[in-house]
């Protein structure tokens, strides 16, 4: 898996590109560079994102593996299993489908 960023932006000439720049001239944003997760904060993440959780135990290793913590990728992934029902709630506690 390759990390894209800041660099992607420069360097592809993305469309995003401009939007930043014209943001930025203005003084209407600020970068806020994420650095990588560990596997622990994965597990930390799972906790507060999951209140009460009943998640499999290696859940959040899964999880590290398959973004290698880059925290985007995580939030992105954990969202689309709870789109999907993979991961559920029920009666205030999560668990897997």
């Amino acid at each position: 898996m390759t990390r894209s960023g800041p660099l992607t932006l420069i360097v592809r000439d993305h469309p995003l590109r401009a939007v930043q720049h014209e943001l930025q001239l203005h003084g209407w944003c600020a970068e806020l560079p994420l650095g990588f997760l560990g596997a622990e904060d994965v597990q930390t993440y799972l906790a507060l994102h999951f209140p009460g959780h009943r998640l499999p135990a290696g859940l959040g290793e899964v999880l590290y593996e398959r973004t290698e913590g880059n925290p985007l990728f995580l939030t992105a992934l954990v969202n689309e299993w709870v789109t999907q029902g993979v991961l559920v709630s029920d009666a205030g506690t999560w668990g897997r489908c």
